[in-house]
């Protein structure tokens, strides 16, 4: 019969699992969020012409980046890039509410995938 380790978990520990949790609720919360912003009619005004084959790109392309980083993770290992991902979300996260051009407001999708890609 096995028994129970007592063993505690450092401070470390804690802040890895804090950051990969912080990953996989990017992906959630980028996902949710999107989908009600693209509706409001001031956002559509602002945006305006917001064509559907824009809104799809809005939507898509985030996922899109966050799969092809997530390769490229894979091959770079995970030490480092957590912390990275952190920072390569809030760089995202500002260029998202900075948009002021629909292409700004992709890009700042883009780097956000990037950021779930390696975070998650």
């Amino acid at each position: 019969m096995a028994t129970a380790s007592n063993s505690s978990v450092n401070g470390y520990t804690w802040a890895c699992g804090l950051f990969a949790a912080v990953g996989s609720l990017l992906y959630g919360i980028d996902s949710g969020i999107v989908s009600t912003v693209i509706s409001q009619p001031d956002f559509l005004n602002y945006f305006a012409p917001f064509t559907p084959s824009i809104k799809g790109a809005v939507v898509s392309i985030n996922t899109l980046s966050c799969e092809l980083k997530s390769l490229l993770t894979e091959i770079q290992g995970r030490k480092k890039t957590i912390a990275i991902g952190a920072v390569i979300a809030l760089i995202a996260g500002i260029l998202q509410a900075a948009s002021v051009k629909i292409g700004m407001l992709i890009a700042g999708r883009i780097v956000g995938g990037f950021a779930v890609g390696i975070m998650s």
